[in-house]
């Protein structure tokens, strides 16, 4: 099933105190498991992002408050489900800062759809956001607002990382071990001295999974993301550079040649479709980078304005 295209506009609404608003919401319908979502959702004919983020704050909070007339601090595409339909979404997010602390909130309009899908909301700390295994959206979020706040940065690293795809468009996956649970990325990892990026992501195949891959050096990366992560007490921020390999038939995947953390940190491996990648969403796992469907399908930019699809 190919996702809809669909734009939204979403709020970063943060208290004096710095604590940052967000909406828990049904994943779907009937779903028991959650997630939690900055306020917004998509654009209704006519609007712009900005016009669409400042109606749904205040439809999902009561807030009536300008967001004046800049334009979006951050844009972050995703992929999400109800009631059977995938929507690839490109979300404009702006920042509002209230001067009080933590003022209660109350949904204003919600439609039907949402009534049955939004079930309340929270003020988060930072150092909450850090520690929680619950899913939360955009996936960069603690990066972002970091940004934003304009904190001493995190050390910075740059990584390569290999999108490798086999005959029947299904990726390389590895599972590892995190603070807060676990998570399915593509081989690769931070560059050593004078390693370029394709250079650190080819190594890494060869040490994460015993595949030897030819892979130029000064290659240009497919995809590029920013992510904030944290290990060992160190709080990283990543630039991960990643290069989509086809190859003409699955090759065998090896832990011989991991080093001892890597043994510690990966639990295992799965070659993932499309399909498999949104049912490991529903379920609650999470998956890097979050962009991973829409580069394996291909798809086209999102940014169409389509209307409500419900919530989000």
């Amino acid at each position: 099933i190919r996702a809809r295209p669909r734009t939204g506009g979403r709020v970063l609404l943060l208290d004096r105190e710095d604590r940052l608003l967000l909406i828990e919401e049904r994943r779907d319908r009937d779903s028991s498991q959650t997630h939690w979502l900055t306020p917004g959702g998509g654009l209704e004919p006519g609007e712009s992002a900005l016009q669409a983020a400042q109606r749904e704050l205040y439809e999902e909070t009561g807030l009536r408050l300008s967001l004046g007339d800049g334009p979006p601090v951050h844009v972050a595409r995703r992929q999400w489900s109800l009631a059977g339909q995938w929507w690839d979404q490109t979300d404009h997010y702006f920042l509002l800062r209230v001067e009080q602390s933590s003022p209660a909130v109350q949904a204003a309009a919600l439609t039907e759809s949402e009534q049955s899908l939004v079930l309340g909301s929270r003020w988060w700390t930072q150092a909450e956001l850090m520690k929680t295994t619950e899913l939360v959206f955009p996936q960069d979020l603690l990066w972002l607002l970091d940004r934003l706040l304009g904190r001493q940065p995190a050390q910075a690293r740059t990584a390569g990382r290999v999108l490798l795809v086999d005959p029947t468009r299904r990726v390389l996956l590895l599972e590892h071990r995190t603070e807060t649970g676990s998570v399915w990325a593509a081989p690769g990892g931070g560059c050593e001295s004078g390693e370029r990026p394709a250079e650190a992501a080819r190594r890494e195949l060869a040490e994460e999974c015993g595949i030897r891959l030819a892979l130029d050096p000064a290659a240009t990366a497919d995809h590029i993301e920013s992510r904030r992560w944290n290990a060992g007490g160190v709080a990283y921020d990543q630039t991960d550079h990643f290069f989509l390999v086809e190859v003409p038939s699955r090759p065998a995947v090896s832990a011989l040649d991991r080093t001892e953390a890597e043994g510690l940190t990966m639990l295992g491996h799965r070659w993932c479709s499309v399909a498999d990648l949104r049912a490991l969403r529903e379920s609650g796992q999470r998956y890097e980078p979050d962009a991973l469907p829409l580069l394996l399908e291909g798809s086209p930019a999102a940014g169409t304005p389509v209307g409500r699809a419900g919530e989000r």
